[in-house]
């Protein structure tokens, strides 16, 4: 099945086994790989399937939003300690922002916006005027 997976044909596999595909027909070598495939079958070791390259990617993504929320928080934290707790300004969130961005890999400037309270369209406007 790996093989399969890799792209290679059923044919191509039994003929390297050394069976011929004439032998049992071309659709039941099809049908038996259909099977294989079904949701409700598993797939061998070392072959994910779409829901758990799914379930996966969504994973990730969640774990870059998280990244992304952390990185502003702790950020915001670091801010508000240097200004004596004080509100601090949207300019400076923004800046803390395009630092962010440009040192955390894979950072996601929606979230901060979000974390951080300000709107992501300020922020675009505020780093176009800054350029």
């Amino acid at each position: 099945m790996e093989r399969y997976y890799a792209g290679e044909s059923p044919a191509a596999i039994f003929r390297e086994a050394g069976l011929d595909p004439s032998l049992i027909g071309y659709k039941r070598i099809e049908r038996s790989i259909a099977r294989w495939r079904h949701p409700g079958n598993s797939a061998p070791a070392g072959v994910e399937s779409s829901h758990v390259a799914a379930d996966h990617r969504a994973v990730r993504q969640e774990n870059r939003v998280l990244r992304s929320k952390v990185a502003a928080l702790e950020g915001l934290v670091e801010l508000a300690n240097a200004r004596s707790n004080a509100v601090v300004r949207k300019g400076r969130r923004f800046e803390l922002i395009e630092c962010l961005r440009e040192s955390v890999p894979d950072f996601s400037v929606s979230v901060a916006c979000k974390t951080l309270g300000v709107s992501e369209g300020g922020y675009y406007r505020w780093r176009s005027t800054k350029e």
